[in-house]
């Protein structure tokens, strides 16, 4: 009997000191690749890309954060608001295109490093964010904002479509505009609803026309992780058997 429970006993302490140094295995095999893993999927920078369309060499803007195309607004200049509607529908000179909401076009100016916690204020910090925007959208549609000191200032501007409960109609339409001033070295972004813009002829205002939002890739970074965690799981499972 005593030899049977001497037998038991250093069968659980062998198996429990088998367990114990699969668990410190674990742990620092955990530390080891899940930590820098989960640094690797870690949400990446947005990146704004120039693209060519049909319309013409970088004629298009990538956000890579949302996976949205963004026309150049100089493309519809002096459409007015229900010509880029009609322009949009199937068949017209922007099918495939639709006019971007609100909020997806203040989530491009975030991505773009533009400040939209500002609005309507001309500063400092939004200067190159929003000069850089306005030259990948085709550049500034006009140089003739008025500062009030004499001095002037370069603005794009497009419609958009408003969020619900804007008066949309004659003789208001809603839009969003970036300004920028060579002077002062400060930048803009506007939300404006404008009287009697909606009509054609006014070359000062585009669409912010976009494509439908296209589901980003994996990441390089992302698909290494999920590989190392994978690896990492089966090294686990194959050291705690030979443990047992």
């Amino acid at each position: 009997m005593n030899l049977l429970n001497s037998t038991i006993t250093d069968a659980v302490r062998s198996s429990w000191a088998g367990w114990r140094r699969c668990a410190r295995f674990s742990v620092r095999l955990c530390l080891a690749v899940l930590v820098p893993a989960m640094l690797a999927v870690q949400p990446a920078r947005a990146v704004m890309i120039s693209e060519d369309s049909p319309y013409g060499p970088g004629t298009l803007t990538l956000d890579t954060q949302t996976g949205l195309r963004w026309l150049d607004i100089t493309l519809s200049r002096a459409y007015g608001y229900q010509q880029v509607l009609d322009a949009t529908a199937p068949g017209g000179y922007f099918a495939g295109y639709r006019l971007a909401t609100q909020g997806e076009v203040l989530t491009l100016a975030e991505d773009a490093g533009i400040d939209t916690g500002s609005l309507d204020t001309f500063t400092a910090a939004n200067y190159a964010p929003v000069t850089n925007l306005m030259d990948l959208l085709g550049g500034p549609l006009e140089h003739t904002g008025n500062m009030g000191d004499g001095t002037l200032f370069d603005f794009t501007q497009g419609w958009d479509t408003p969020p619900s409960g804007f008066p949309l109609g004659d003789p208001w339409y809603p839009g969003i505009g970036l300004a920028a001033s060579q002077v002062h070295l400060t930048g803009r972004l506007d939300i404006w609803g404008n009287d009697g813009g909606g009509a054609p002829g006014w070359d000062g205002v585009g669409a912010w026309l976009v494509q439908d939002t296209t589901t980003p890739e994996p990441s390089a970074a992302g698909l290494l992780a999920g590989g190392l965690l994978a690896l990492a799981l089966g090294l686990v499972h194959r050291r705690c058997r030979s443990e047992a």
